[in-house]
């Protein structure tokens, strides 16, 4: 078995483009929710966990959804409109 090095690289960038989406979000979000919204630093800490939490339930529901789709256009626009999002949310 030969490692397909462009499959790989173009794996890892993937991999890098969520990580760094995901640490914009987790430190741009409480900026806005503090500073747009009027909210203390516990309110915004505790909605930066329910995120995380609900990611925790909301993933693999997507992704059953993602399977059971027949076509892989629809499985794909499935997976990026909805999973895409709640990944961000396990840095």
């Amino acid at each position: 078995m030969k490692l397909d090095n462009k499959r790989t690289i173009l794996t890892g960038f993937a991999f890098l483009s969520i990580c760094a989406f995901s640490q914009m979000y987790n430190s741009i979000v409480p900026l806005i929710l503090t500073n747009t919204f009027h909210l203390n630093e516990t309110y915004s800490g505790a909605i930066m966990a329910a995120d995380n939490v609900l990611a925790l339930f909301l993933l693999p529901l997507f992704g059953a959804i993602s399977d059971k789709k027949r076509t892989r256009r629809l499985a794909s626009a499935c997976r990026l409109s909805f999973s895409a999002p709640a990944l961000r949310s396990y840095s």
